[in-house]
């Protein structure tokens, strides 16, 4: 036989020609067929393909064996699976969010779980890596990304967020992951700021009717310095002023004011951790031998101490000279007899002469102490020592003095995984001196005059070299962090204002830290303990700078769901994804400027921060998921108008009456406040993309908030200026400009502040203009109050300017020379005259100098006389330093009149005229003056370190608001089958701010409005919401609105639209007032009801043709709308048969074989709604007999034992549909029907003589096991019935008969009349007879017409009804009579 032999080298299949011409290499078709391709003799050769094998059994992981894989992917390097196992299938209709409801945490639905499969062996057992509800895996949602790079697993299934595992360290430890968090793509992101504040809190008593000493119940962490507020900073304060604890005297404590709270009152005792650790002693500091003690050895005592008597010439008298600076109450004493951490108390008094009629200078100063000391005249004490002072401090003191910094931190996670970076705190920045002229050992004067001489301020630096950062944890201690976060390492930030660069401090070890906790009670933290990280910062430099795109990463990207991942270039990619959350249209808040208040730890942990006036500011919220992923910015509900301030807000100056009531002295500042009048929301709704808020089962809702700001006027400068002249610097008022123009000289850097305008001048020109305008802040006012001879004053010639919103324009700038404004070099009390004009002085020489008589020569000198044009000069130089012709700059201040800049020139100096009489001539002293800021383009908000947990500050909100703020109604679902008279749901109540029911009578409703889950508004009246009918009402009911139905069809299963939410506006009236809210309810769902099929008579006289239809069948869907309950229907059979098919959209059945005569045909049928996609009925069953119908069961199986009919009785049989037996009354049949013939009467019969069909077999039980069938009538439904007496006698010992009389009758309304056999022949008077011991039949009738049927008698009679006749008895034998096996009879 002829052999072909075809290798398959091109591996290619061909079917497009014919198998006899495929050319070599090509083949027609393979099966379970590989090529080899090996480079031996066998390549191109065929080879088997391995089929499948069973590995693994995976029933004793999986409990119950109704988990379904829902995604898996296989490492071929070394030959292993990892498989996504769940037991989660939300139905929709029973969801409150449909399919993407989350697992359950226990029971059905909370198996979920990651295997690894060795594919290599089938005796190694599959390993859990991972198990928990936590995964959230769905059998609705396939994985439809996964992929494996090294040991990283990730996934992504469209539902939940990408999600990642180490596989090698689950398999080290099948709990390593537990939560959400530590499974993540995108890692939990740090919320909360680095906090620069230490508190102590406890109880004290003793103040509960004012004191200024305290007892606390604990000492403990409580220093002098600090700050006293109540703990509780939300509701109304005790304590409102600013107080500080300026002494310990154990068990009390002295305070700066007398405070009054109640006993038992919890008290926070706050401090910055902002400290100078490398200065022994204060920037005021002093220091002096003691002269004299009054009342030694008390707590009263009074020390006087300072320098020795001074001459009253002495250019340094006064309290400055030497190293003297002046107290403040609760400074640090040190001394030989000074007990440790002994305070100031008191200043009392500071002597500045000793009062003689000439005095001579002294700098004493009188303080007291707050604790007794050993103190005696001559000794030396030291006051304002710094009590942070460390002699053992490393750090570099330099560092921080020029620089104004920020701090913040991020996470390292375990798979070298970083977070975003925390916010920044506030400028880390507390200047030098208390931020005041004169608070250290040089006089204010000094300390302003050398601020205007150089332009700047020398003692404006950082006083700060050391800070104890303090880094929230979110959890309590740094094992749970590692093992609940997974995070390893703790990066401590650092960011300097002027630089773009984030750079690292330090990174920590979280393994070796401990950490410290707060108590809070205010509006951001809520009332709780917080946990944080010390890191002590001393001044070191940072050892690395992150990339910029590590910085640049303001909210992560890794998105909320996505449904594609794949593995480019060893980076993971997400396509077709959800990037971000949908946020809150507005959130209900009012943005101010208000005075700062202790009530706030802002005041605490930076003292000298001030909101800058004169600016207008935009306030926004920032939404952030637990994983960093941020909103946009949210404004306020306000901004549209009304009485209420929405986000925008304008911080004007100070005036002069509010200066007056806050001395600016004791003035703490301003800052922006935000209040929220309503809890931030947001439902839960995917179409939409709206997340709901953060909770256990809602990881990845709304989690915590930011405060931004928009404030576009940036840069500006202060210009520290020697003084303003008001008008010409003339003694002269009329005709001087003053009041409507002012001068002052440029020098420093003051020049560049206010620059000239150079646009378009010429190289000649002398005379500028500046585009800059200034605002007044400091002013020098008419000078009023100079001292008596011979003494001085530290006392300042300038005060607070009040602006308002009025800028000074600068309209020239020129030089002295060049502005004739003063004569260089400048001559006092020169009359007005021609700009630089010269004169002749003469000077006369004598021949003896020491007695001059004779003149021996004359020197003629000419010089210029000193005369400006304006008028004539004063007797002091107003202008500063105008013999160096600096740059002079004239203001307008005619806007201003009657708010005049600068001091006037005046005949009287301050130099030379011996008493205070009148106004003296101006002479320089520092005033300020701010720039135009400048306008930045950049329209961005800039981030604050104002956040917190959006949980938390609800609570607040809910808590303070007498009003409504929710409701105790459940998310719920309610089925299509609903009328306008079913409750949804069960009744509610509303709650207020203290969550408390509020009865319902006590709420009015007054509207409410829906949309479904598509945003899409729907008609109000679609449901209807009312208090519950009980006669003592006790909550809310909603039902469907009047005359509403509901059909849950394809298009509600597919989407959103049969989720509703419900919006109720209510108004509820307290003893607070009228308050009226908006309620938003919890979604209420449509659910499906499964379709139902319609009863139906089954079908009789079905021949053995192909093509017949059997029977229509009809059904409903679940909906209560009849007009649309017969709509998206399909029908099927169960199973499907090659016999009978069934119309998908109609139900008729129809035979499409031809059938075989006198079978029994059973057809179960279902029908499904949604199209074919829902729910399905209960199955039904068409039965039939071709050629014939089998009769019922009850029926069939015949007469069962137990009755019998003797001599006299007479019985009724019945087959009714009931099984409640009756009895039956006298009737008369006639023999042919006609009246008037022969007749037989029936007696009545009890129900004791009555045998009912139904009753007397209710159910079949056949079959092993055995199956109890239970019958549903006993009526005829089907086929032909036969009926026939049987007639006995037994016993007897004489000859003779027993005779009865019997009629069939059939159910008519409430009677019965007779009976029509199948024939069609009407039944009237029957009878048997039987002779003595035997056993006769009677005739037997059949009956095919369904009905409800009943046999009477009459009583048995004859002669064989005596003693001796023995015992005679009736039954009837009745059943199918064409089939003899009941086995497939209809129940």
């Amino acid at each position: 036989m002829a052999e072909i032999k075809n290798t398959f080298l091109k591996g290619k299949m061909n079917q497009d020609l014919d198998a006899r011409i495929l050319p070599n290499g090509e083949y027609r078709e393979a099966r379970n067929l590989a090529i080899s391709r090996s480079e031996s003799s066998s390549v191109g050769e065929f080879e088997n393909v391995l089929g499948n094998i069973s590995i693994s059994s995976l029933n004793a992981i999986i409990p119950g064996g109704e988990d379904e894989f829902i995604g898996y992917v296989v490492d071929n390097s070394a030959n292993v699976a990892y498989l996504m196992a769940t037991d989660w299938k939300p139905i929709p209709s029973t969801q409150p969010n449909g399919i993407d409801t989350r697992a359950p945490s226990t029971g059905d639905g909370s198996n979920q779980f990651i295997i690894k499969v060795d594919l290599s062996s089938i005796n190694t057992p599959p390993v859990v890596l991972v198990q928990g509800s936590f995964l959230n895996f769905n059998q609705n949602y396939i994985i439809t990304g996964i992929n494996l790079i090294e040991d990283q697993l990730f996934w992504t299934d469209n539902l939940n967020q990408p999600r990642k595992i180490n596989i090698t360290k689950a398999l080290a430890n099948p709990n390593h992951y537990t939560n959400e968090d530590q499974i993540s793509v995108a890692k939990f992101a740090p919320w909360e700021p680095i906090l620069v504040m230490d508190r102590a809190t406890t109880t004290i008593t003793g103040a509960s009717g004012g004191a200024s000493v305290i007892t606390p119940s604990s000492l403990t962490g409580i220093e002098v310095g600090d700050i006293v507020t109540n703990n509780n900073k939300i509701d109304t304060q005790n304590i409102s002023n600013l107080v500080t604890v300026i002494g310990i005297n154990s068990p009390t404590l002295s305070l700066s004011s007398a405070i009054t709270v109640p006993d038992g009152t919890s008290i926070d005792f706050s401090r910055p951790t902002m400290t100078n650790k490398k200065d022994s002693v204060m920037a005021n500091h002093s220091s002096g031998p003691i002269i004299s003690i009054t009342n030694p050895g008390s707590i009263s005592a009074v020390y006087e101490y300072g320098d020795a008597l001074l001459s009253g010439t002495d250019p340094d008298f006064f309290l400055y000279n030497g190293n003297n600076g002046i107290p403040k109450i609760g400074d640090l004493v040190s001394g030989p007899g000074v007990p440790g951490n002994t305070r100031v108390a008191s200043v009392s008094v500071i002597d500045q002469t000793n009062g003689a009629a000439t005095p001579s200078y002294s700098q004493v100063i009188k303080i007291t102490l707050n604790k007794v000391t050993s103190l005696i005249a001559t000794d030396t004490i030291s006051v304002s020592d710094n009590p942070d002072y460390n002699v053992n401090w490393q750090g570099d003191e330099k560092f921080l003095e020029d620089k104004f910094v920020r701090f913040s931190y991020r996470f390292k996670f375990e798979d070298n995984e970083y977070s975003l970076m925390a916010p920044f705190s506030q400028v880390m920045f507390i200047p030098k001196q208390y931020s005041q002229f004169g608070s250290s050992k040089v006089s204010t004067t000094e300390d302003m005059n050398d601020a205007y001489k150089s332009t700047v301020l020398t003692w404006f630096e950082n006083n700060i070299n050391n800070i104890l950062l303090k880094i929230p944890m979110e959890k309590s201690s740094a094992v749970n962090m590692i093992d609940l976060l997974k995070i390893t390492d703790i990066d401590i930030l650092y960011k300097e204002s002027d630089a773009l660069a984030v750079k690292v401090l330090e990174t920590i070890t979280l393994s070796d830290q401990t950490f410290s906790t707060i108590s809070f009670n205010d509006a951001i933290h809520g009332n709780a303990t917080k946990h944080f990280l010390n890191y002590d910062y001393t001044s070191s430099k940072p050892y690395k700078t992150l990339p910029s795109n590590q910085i640049t990463r303001v909210s992560d990207k890794v998105p909320v769901k996505s449904l594609a991942q794949e593995v480019i270039g060893n980076r993971i990619v997400y396509g077709n994804y959800l990037d971000r959350h949908t946020g809150p249209n507005s959130i209900a808040f009012e943005a101010k400027a208000v005075n700062k208040s202790t009530r706030f730890d802002n005041y605490t942990q930076f003292p000298k921060h001030q909101l800058k006036q004169d600016r207008t500011y935009q306030v926004g919220f920032v939404l952030s998921d637990r994983y960093g992923r941020q909103s946009d910015v949210i404004l306020s509900s306000y901004d549209s108008g009304g009485d209420i301030s929405g986000s925008t807000v304008f911080n004007a100056y100070n005036n002069l009456t509010e200066q007056t009531n806050s001395p600016i002295v004791d003035w703490l500042g301003n800052a922006l406040n935000v209040t929220l009048n309503e809890a931030i929301q947001s439902t839960y709704n995917p179409s939409l993309g709206t997340p709901g808020i953060y909770s256990s089962s809602n990881p990845l809702g709304w989690f915590s908030y930011k405060v931004v700001v928009k404030q576009t006027e940036q840069e500006y400068y202060n210009a520290y200026l020697p003084g303003f002249v008001n008008g010409y610097p003339v003694q002269e008022n009329s005709g001087t400009e003053r009041n409507k123009s002012f001068f002052t000289t440029l020098l420093g850097d003051n020049i560049n502040k206010i620059p000239r305008n150079l646009v378009e001048v010429g190289a000649s020109d002398r005379d500028f203009t500046s585009s800059e305008d200034i605002l007044i802040r400091v002013n020098n006012p008419n000078i009023v109050n100079k001292p008596p001879a011979g003494l001085f004053y530290d006392q300042p010639y300038n005060t607070q300017y009040y602006p308002g919103n009025i800028e000074q324009e600068i309209i020239q700038i020129s030089t002295v020379r060049d502005m004739e404004i003063a004569a260089i070099p400048f001559k006092p009390n020169v009359n007005g005259g021609e700009y630089g004009k010269s004169g002749i002085t003469n000077i006369y020489n004598y021949d003896d100098p020491a007695n001059p008589q004779r003149v021996t020569s004359v020197n003629d000198t000419p010089e210029q006389i000193g005369a400006i044009p304006w008028g004539k000069t004063g007797p002091d130089a107003s202008l500063y330093n105008t013999d160096s012709n600096l740059f002079v700059v004239r203001g307008n201040q005619s806007e201003n009149i009657n708010n005049p800049v600068g001091a006037i020139v005046t005949a009287k100096s301050i130099n030379t005229d011996p008493t205070p009489v009148g106004t003296l001539s101006m002479v320089p002293f520092l005033s300020v003056a701010e720039t135009k800021p400048v306008e930045s383009l950049l329209d961005i908000y800039w981030e604050t370190s104002l956040s917190g947990s959006i949980v938390a500050l609800n609570n607040i909100i809910d808590s303070q608001y007498g009003g409504l703020i929710g409701s105790n109604f459940q998310a719920t679902t309610f089925p299509e089958s609903v009328t306008d008279t079913t409750v949804i749901g069960s009744a509610f109540n509303f709650t207020d701010g203290s969550g408390n029911l509020v009865p319902p009578a006590n709420v009015t409703i007054v509207d409410w409005s829906i949309i479904d889950g598509n945003g899409t508004v729907i008609s109000a009246d679609t449901f209807n919401i009312a208090i519950d009918s009980l006669t003592t009402p006790t909550g809310f009911q909603i039902k469907p609105g009047t005359g509403k139905t509901f059909f849950y069809n394809s298009t509600v299963d597919l989407g959103f639209t049969g989720v509703y939410t419900i919006t109720v506006n209510t108004s509820y009236t307290t003893g607070a007032g009228t308050f009226t809210d908006s309620t938003v309810l919890p979604n209420i769902s449509l659910s499906n009801v499964a379709p139902t099929i319609d009863s139906f008579t089954q079908p009789s006289n079905i021949t053995t043709a192909s093509g017949q239809t059997i029977i229509d069948l009809s059904a409903v869907n679940g909906s209560a709308d009849a007009t649309v309950n017969t709509q998206e229907l399909v029908w099927s059979l169960e199973p499907e048969r090659l016999d009978f098919s069934i119309d998908s959209s109609t139900g008729v059945i129809t035979s499409t074989n031809n059938l075989a005569i006198n079978t029994d045909y059973n057809i179960d049928v279902v029908v499904q709604d949604l199209n074919g996609s829902g729910l399905t009925s209960a199955v039904s069953t068409v039965s039939f007999t071709t050629g014939a119908q089998r009769i019922n069961k009850a029926l069939c199986e015949g007469w069962q034992t137990g009755f019998t009919t003797e001599c006299s009785q007479s019985m009724q049989l019945q087959f009714l549909a009931s099984s409640t037996v009756s009895g039956s009354s006298i009737d008369t049949v006639d023999d042919d029907g006609v009246p008037g013939g022969t007749s037989v009467t029936y007696p009545g019969n009890s129900s004791s003589r009555t045998y009912n069909v139904f009753a007397r077999n209710p159910s079949t039980t056949t079959g092993i096991p055995p199956v109890t069938v239970n019958h549903t009538t006993g009526a005829l439904t089907q086929g032909t019935l036969y009926i026939e007496p049987v007639l006995t006698n037994n016993s007897a010992t004489i000859a003779g008969d027993v005779t009865v009389s019997y009629t069939i009758q059939e159910k008519s309304g409430t009677g019965f009349i007779q009976a029509t056999d199948s024939n069609g022949f009407p039944i009237y008077n029957l009878s048997v007879s039987t002779s003595e011991n035997s056993a006769t039949t009677g005739s037997r009738t059949e009956i095919s017409k369904p009905g409800e049927y009943r046999v009477i008698t009459t009583a048995l009679a004859g002669t064989l009804c005596i003693p001796a006749g023995g015992t005679s008895n009736l039954i009837f034998n009745f059943g199918d009579a064409v089939y003899s096996n009941c086995s497939t009879a209809p129940a």
